[in-house]
């Protein structure tokens, strides 16, 4: 049921963009992230401009893509202005802020000092006077970027991938795997995981499953479920 609903709604949001050969144009609204969570987007943004759709990215770097037109990339907040050095050092970060897996930070001011620099910065502020048939918003860091999302009435998909959230979200559609989908606060620099960072990440996994299943958050499910 839920594999035929989320079919249904990806044929409606990207369907039109299709229709009669025609090409869209696709806004990738992730100016705040890390550099391995980019790396999940690459693909889908090379793939879209491969198929002529005509692409605009906002983020924290600027990528090298497969397809040579259609994609008009620029960087509001680079990673080393957006993050400086909290995550360059996993092991101090660790010490200063806890396991990965309590996500206990005591301190969001950087993330909400980036949305104030994405919001000045020129070249965002015009994108946000174009007009877009979708545009894919990040999980992490993203909610503030909410107001644009209204602002350009067009259908929008909020892809996640964040470990510790995809359990809740996996009805949604929302669960990848974890070795290979990196974790937003763990491979921060590099451009691939290594093997210890994947093995990480599953651990991470398991981790966040035995929780859900085990928290009253399963509750909540089941009243979901049966309410449907």
């Amino acid at each position: 049921m839920y594999t035929t609903r989320i079919f249904l709604t990806l044929t409606a949001l990207l369907g039109p963009l299709n229709l009669w050969g025609e090409a869209g144009k696709i806004f990738f609204m992730i100016p705040l992230t890390t550099i391995s969570e980019k790396q999940v987007y690459i693909p889908l943004i090379d793939a879209l401009a491969q198929r002529g759709h005509e692409i605009v990215v906002a983020s924290i770097t600027k990528s090298k893509y497969t397809a040579k037109n259609n994609i008009r990339e620029f960087v509001p907040l680079s990673y080393k202005e957006f993050v400086g050095d909290i995550f360059s050092d996993p092991f101090e970060a660790r010490r200063s802020m806890g396991r990965y897996t309590s996500l206990a930070f005591t301190d969001y001011d950087f993330i909400i000092k980036g949305c104030e620099r994405v919001y000045e910065n020129p070249e965002f502020q015009k994108v946000l006077t174009e007009k877009f048939d979708l545009v894919f918003r990040n999980f992490w860091a993203g909610p503030c970027f909410n107001g644009p999302l209204f602002k350009f009435q067009a259908p929008f998909i909020i892809l996640n991938t964040l470990i510790p959230v995809t359990e809740p979200f996996e009805l949604t559609g929302a669960r990848l795997p974890a070795s290979v989908v990196p974790f937003a606060f763990g491979p921060a620099r590099s451009f691939r995981m290594s093997f210890l960072e994947r093995l990480e990440n599953v651990l991470l996994d398991i981790h966040w499953t035995l929780f859900c299943t085990k928290s009253p958050r399963r509750k909540f499910h089941r009243i979901l479920e049966t309410s449907q």
